[in-house]
């Protein structure tokens, strides 16, 4: 079931953008923020610094659901790449061949699905006994982004700077 707009992109495209090392822009860098809070919501514009591929990485807790957060990172706009979301074991994910992932889990853009697919968490190195924390710096390593030591875990995000 291959989405056939214009936002689709080619598996070795997709792979070559997940790559690549991606970087904050001016813009993020003098700003400090703490770890996402139950409703809270930010979004980083980043660059490959090579092409002029522009991305966007988004840490989301805006749920009223303690266990709900998504990161993701996405290219041209409104193309997820990756995208973890976080949520009670009870509850899954159907995959478009009906196979159900439980708890939380991984979609990885595929050319047949876009971000359709999901997978457990062990895809990509997090383990059960992660927090929420840790999975955001595998993820973040997983995407390949860098320099993003603006950002601690000391519970909610604040503007630190003056």
């Amino acid at each position: 079931m291959k989405d056939s707009s214009s936002n689709s992109l080619s598996q070795e495209q997709a792979d070559n953008f997940i790559k690549a090392p991606k970087y904050l822009v001016s813009d993020h860098q003098t700003t400090k923020y703490n770890f996402a809070q139950l409703s809270e919501s930010v979004n980083f514009d980043l660059s490959d610094r090579i092409s002029e591929e522009k991305y966007v990485l988004d840490i989301n807790r805006r749920r009223i659901e303690l266990t709900k957060n998504t990161f993701q990172n996405r290219v041209r706009r409104d193309i997820i790449l990756v995208r973890l979301d976080t949520q009670d074991d009870i509850r899954h994910h159907k995959n478009p061949d009906g196979e159900k992932i439980y708890g939380s889990h991984i979609h990885i853009y595929s050319e047949r699905y876009n971000d359709k697919q999901a997978y457990p968490l062990t895809k990509i190195g997090i383990d059960d006994g992660d927090n929420y924390f840790e999975m955001l710096l595998k993820f973040l390593n997983f995407c390949n982004i860098r320099d993003l030591n603006i950002i601690n875990d000391e519970g909610l995000f604040n503007d630190t700077t003056g």
